[in-house]
């Protein structure tokens, strides 16, 4: 289960969440790390992007 604050999902497309996704599916630290550090860096880029915290987590459900 994925849980990400609009300062994750909005700057992010919903392809390179996926992408992230499946590069860190075994860690889910990184995994949640990865989507954060992800938004920031398109946050310093893209002037228009949501300026709001970023958060995500995420939960193996077995």
């Amino acid at each position: 289960m994925l849980l990400t604050s609009d300062g994750v999902h909005k700057p992010l497309h919903n392809p390179d969440i996926a992408d992230v996704i499946d590069r860190h599916a075994e860690d889910l630290q990184a995994l949640a790390d990865a989507l954060v550090d992800n938004a920031l860096a398109v946050r310093l880029t893209d002037p228009d992007a949501v300026h709001d915290n970023a958060t995500a987590a995420v939960i193996r459900l077995d």
